[in-house]
């Protein structure tokens, strides 16, 4: 387990121009480093109330983002958009069972189709929610296939994104 570390979630965000539309909307500033505050800020008061898994994802022995799970949680991720590719995005989906377990939920905010959709390949299913701004997904080692969304017909479970 990694500090939770400000340059990790700037890494993740930093250069990608969508962000603003996929990030909580009731966050004001839309900036590029308005959203890695937010986030880093987010983070820390989770780890005021719980006992947190921050990894720093590595690309070859490059910092390239971060997840932030709970047990059967994942709270929060982020991947450098230079780094979302069919070779890295399957490791760091192994990596996020590893940290939050063969079974959790992740809820994130509707308008964020992307990663919603990349979860989706790896497995997640999604659940009933009540607030209809928000999605569950919900994600199940024994009964999920993951497909990287590459077109092939998934990944080995065995790889795995490096920690810090």
């Amino acid at each position: 387990m990694d500090k939770i570390s400000y340059e990790a979630i700037k890494l993740a965000f930093v250069g990608d121009s969508e962000i603003q539309y996929n990030c909580d909307p009731d966050n004001t500033d839309k900036s590029e480093i308005g959203i890695v505050d937010d986030v880093y800020k987010k983070l820390i008061e989770y780890e005021d109330l719980f006992i947190g898994n921050f990894v720093v994802l590595n690309d070859g022995g490059k910092d390239v983002g971060f997840i932030y799970c709970l047990p059967n949680l994942l709270v929060s991720f982020g991947v450098n958009k230079l780094h979302r590719t069919k070779e890295f995005l399957p490791k760091v989906f192994e990596t996020i069972q590893k940290a939050a377990g063969d079974e959790f939920e992740v809820y994130m905010w509707s308008r964020n189709k992307r990663a919603i959709k990349w979860l989706k390949r790896c497995g997640m299913q999604e659940q009933y929610f009540e607030n209809k701004e928000i999605k569950k997904l919900r994600y199940n080692a024994s009964n999920s296939y993951v497909d990287s969304g590459s077109g092939s017909t998934g990944y080995p479970r065995s790889a795995s994104a490096q920690a810090k």
